[in-house]
């Protein structure tokens, strides 16, 4: 039942037994400006303002949602190519369940995706290795860039990893 239009037919908003329920009422009821505006203009609705909330919705930065299609695409690119790697060496007899091979073709991803993220210009932490571990080296007559795995560094590097282990 409407409080407020039954107080106002019955002239009881001016009564001042009825006036504190009346006020009352009229502070808590949120759609009485509907009704109200209703009776005297019966065509137009007023509704009450937009409720906003206790938190206010945060729009993700456009360079946050560049850097995440960027990613999803060198992740979606990766995947691609290292199905199409194991689906060739299984065809050609690869053991490509065994545990070692799976080891060997994680490190793979990771590489293949550093490479993809670094002409994305997005960090990745095998860029550091990658930059330690290989020489590349232009010819000036040919303007060729060669480039070779430092294979003396690996021997001194797996030596600290097993250090870095031993004091864990």
């Amino acid at each position: 039942m409407d409080y407020g239009r039954f107080l106002m037919e019955r002239d009881l908003a001016n009564d001042t037994k009825y006036n504190c329920l009346f006020n009352w009422i009229i502070r808590n009821n949120k759609f009485m400006d509907i009704n109200m505006n209703m009776e005297k203009n019966k065509n137009i609705i007023v509704f009450p303002k937009k409720y906003k909330g206790k938190r206010e919705v945060k729009i993700p930065d456009y360079d946050v949602m560049e850097l995440n299609e960027d990613m999803a695409f060198a992740d979606n690119l990766t995947e691609g190519l290292i199905v199409q790697v194991v689906h060739m060496m299984s065809e050609n007899g690869i053991k490509v369940t065994s545990k070692p091979f799976i080891s060997d073709l994680a490190f793979i991803i990771e590489s293949i995706k550093s490479s993809l993220y670094r002409d994305l210009n997005i960090e990745h932490d095998m860029q550091e290795l990658m930059d330690e571990f290989m020489t590349s080296e232009t010819d000036e007559k040919t303007k060729k860039v060669n480039t070779t795995f430092n294979m003396e560094l690996i021997p001194e590097f797996l030596k600290k990893v097993k250090e870095i282990k031993k004091d864990k």
